[in-house]
């Protein structure tokens, strides 16, 4: 087994680092002031579901992002490096962390060629993009899609022609410390490969039904639930509703604003109908097995609390 240690980052990250530390700083201040909404919700209605129902999507909002800025905190503080390693069977990109793991194994056999090259990335498309850490898809000149696992997104790299699930060609840049040795070790395996190959081998093909099944098939699955059954809930309860009913709230738990009780479907409209099937079709088009988790922890996330918005607006306005 040889391990490659990824070259140090760019320099000209000043910017973007205290771009940052103030959306951190931003987050921490946000959740901080949904916890005290909420306490001011579930105080000034002690009696009401719907105030408490409030007080409690309140609390869960601020509780997110007061997590989300502690994991960034670390993500910041701490020194991160991508390893490449490789093994008898295949090219394995590491990034180990408390907050954040990624593992891509990446089979020899489905590597077609090693180059040397440049890279000059642009907008990140879909994966990780943080100081000394690019992960994922990202644009290149020309509006082209590459992939990065980098340190870096500009400078000499490592390209990899690597041959897709659907049969199409990926580019991955890596940008190891020692570029040349990489590329000599790599090319000693992949020829080795060539040698032993077995001509009745065939590549496995993935099992889409059984997707179903993985942690992110059941955290699709639990949030598309928690989307009809908030639906069932609000045309059960529709014909019981007043005309008026409350759709925003101060934050000291007062009603700001009536509107007429249909008004509860366009907000369970735009709640659903734009986050969930968007973040679905993301978790299914993404091979990545970390990425898809990612999206579909998101989508279960953002369900279960945008629940719980709905649900407060339909208690307080039957007055429970």
């Amino acid at each position: 087994m040889q391990i490659f240690l990824s070259a140090k980052s760019e320099e000209q990250h000043v910017r973007t680092s205290v771009f940052l530390w103030i959306s951190t700083l931003l987050l921490l201040v946000l959740g901080i002031w949904f916890l005290r909404m909420g306490w001011n919700f579930w105080t000034a209605i002690p009696t009401s579901w719907g105030g408490r129902l409030n007080a409690l999507s309140n609390w869960y909002w601020g509780i997110g992002m007061i997590a989300l800025g502690l994991g960034m905190v670390h993500l910041l503080g701490r020194k991160r490096q991508l390893k490449y390693v490789l093994d008898a069977q295949s090219l394995t990109i590491v990034l180990d962390g408390p907050f954040i793991k990624f593992k891509r194994r990446i089979p020899y056999d489905r590597i077609q060629s090693v180059q040397a090259g440049t890279l000059q990335a642009g907008w990140r498309v879909m994966g990780l993009s943080m100081p000394g850490v690019y992960l994922g898809s990202f644009t290149e000149s020309g509006g082209k899609t590459v992939e990065l696992a980098t340190s870096r997104t500009k400078g000499d790299v490592v390209w990899l022609s690597i041959k897709s699930e659907t049969d199409g060609v990926q580019r991955l840049a890596l940008s190891p410390e020692a570029p040349s040795r990489l590329m000599e070790a790599l090319e000693a395996r992949l020829a080795e490969r060539r040698e032993h190959r077995s001509s009745l081998s065939c590549p496995h093909q993935p099992d889409n039904a059984a997707r179903l099944f993985s942690p992110f098939g059941i955290m699709l699955s639990l949030a598309w639930f928690i989307m009809l059954a908030v639906g069932l809930l609000i045309a059960w309860m529709m014909p019981t509703l007043p005309d008026l009913v409350p759709m925003h709230f101060d934050h000291l738990g007062r009603v700001t604003r009536l509107g007429h009780k249909q008004e509860i479907w366009s907000l369970y409209a735009l709640v659903y109908g734009v986050t969930l099937p968007l973040n679905t079709i993301l978790s299914l088009a993404f091979k990545d097995r970390s990425v898809r988790i990612v999206l579909s922890g998101t989508t279960l996330y953002l369900s279960f609390g945008l629940a719980l918005v709905v649900l407060g607006s339909l208690f307080s306005a039957t007055g429970y």
